[in-house]
């Protein structure tokens, strides 16, 4: 069958809230998994790839190791479903700029928190050099595919 029902679909996003309580809202668990002192960006993209897998293991419904439309649709509808639940601080069902400001702050302070691995409140620019590296390199993927696409345009 090709596609869900809606109620095939709702079912699913309440499945995947049930077995997960925050798998969207936290982020990543960063480990020093070697010991040194500091999350490396090897860490750090370990972290996603084990998060990326557990959300594949939660939505593919039908086992076949890849996220259908209908799949990636259920896992977005919990995701938003679960911003939601968060961070809708004043139960209106939607998120205002206010609350979306608040949930990225939130987000942020978490992921310095994980990187503080010395727990001195500061996140030193040893501790910090894992995560500034994922960053730099998303931007440069990112700035990379825009003028990729702009440069296929214009020789067209």
């Amino acid at each position: 069958m090709k596609t869900q029902t809606k109620a095939n679909i709702l079912s699913t996003v309440l499945l995947a809230g049930l077995v997960t309580t925050t798998a969207w809202a936290a982020t990543p668990v960063l480990t020093d998994t070697d010991n040194d002192g500091v999350i490396s960006a090897e860490e750090i993209q370990a972290a996603r790839e084990q998060a990326k897998a557990a959300r594949l293991t939660q939505f593919d419904t039908d086992g076949d190791g890849t996220l259908s439309d209908d799949e990636k649709s259920a896992m977005k509808e919990a995701r938003k479903a679960e911003r939601l639940s968060l961070n809708d601080t004043d139960g209106d069902g939607r998120l205002s700029r206010a609350e979306r400001r608040a949930a990225k702050a939130a987000r942020r302070a978490a992921i310095e928190t994980q990187l503080d691995v010395n727990q001195d409140g500061v996140v030193s620019d040893a501790e910090g050099a894992g995560f500034d590296q994922i960053r730099e390199e998303r931007k440069g993927r990112k700035h990379g595919d825009r003028k990729g696409k702009r440069q296929s345009r214009d020789t067209e």
